[in-house]
């Protein structure tokens, strides 16, 4: 688990089974590759056979999610379709790593610096990886227990495509909307008098931090202005601060 104050800080997070470390972008940087192609690769680097369907779970029983991963790289360079996901992916990479060249091999993915031996993201440290982005980016925990992988080549095309599968079934009947970020820009700016440039400069950790504590302090806000007036049967609110002194 990463230090709090560390997200908090928004400084590099340490990679240390691939001896790296991994940079957190700030909304600035994720507008650059734009926050479509920001979710979409974010979808592709935290997959997991969980995410999957459940006869995909099944099937994918003794898959690890690295090979699924790769597989879906591999195969989606040669799919169309699949063309636009894989590009979001290797704009992620190049945020998150972004003093290193990438490159994908047989191994996983090889990241090169100059005068610096090749460090890389392979089967040994995939989850470490998924799990550190899990939280850079506030999502839930992945499921992390490792299990053995024949890449048998049957089995590619089969993954490639549950993963296109999933993805029309995640589109069906309803259009995308990649704007989650521009609002809590704007929402943010109007909450706490900051100008749109002023909260570009957070990370994800820090901007979903500051929307739950604007959003506490709002509730209890509200609460107090209604007590004062009288109101009666409400249920009792947090205060805003109350974590700074609670040891949960």
């Amino acid at each position: 688990m990463i230090d709090e104050t560390t997200l908090m800080t928004g400084v590099d997070v340490p990679f240390v089974s691939a001896e790296l470390v991994i940079h957190q972008p700030t909304l600035e940087e994720i507008g650059l590759i734009s926050e479509k192609a920001y979710f979409k690769g974010l979808d592709i680097l935290t997959i997991s056979k969980e995410r999957m369907d459940s006869q995909g779970k099944f099937d994918l029983e003794n898959t690890s999610n690295f090979n699924i991963f790769m597989t879906i790289m591999s195969e989606g360079q040669q799919d169309e379709e699949m063309s636009e996901d894989i590009t979001s992916v290797m704009m992620l990479l190049t945020l998150l790593f972004t003093s290193y060249d990438l490159q994908f091999t047989e191994q996983g993915i090889m990241l090169k610096k100059e005068n610096e031996t090749p460090k890389f993201i392979t089967s040994m440290n995939f989850d470490d990886f998924q799990t550190i982005i899990q939280e850079i980016f506030c999502l839930n925990d992945p499921n992390n227990k490792r299990k053995d992988y024949n890449p048998a080549g049957p089995k590619a095309r089969e993954i490639a495509e549950k993963f296109r599968q999933r993805r029309e079934r995640l589109n069906k009947g309803k259009k995308q909307d990649f704007t989650f970020y521009k609002k809590m820009i704007s929402i943010l700016s109007v909450a706490l008098h900051k100008t749109p440039n002023e909260i570009i400069q957070c990370t994800i950790y820090q901007i979903h931090e500051l929307f739950n504590r604007v959003n506490k302090k709002e509730s209890w806000d509200t609460y107090i202005s209604a007590k004062i007036q009288g109101a009666s049967g409400m249920d009792d609110t947090e205060h805003w601060l109350n974590d700074l002194f609670s040891d949960k």
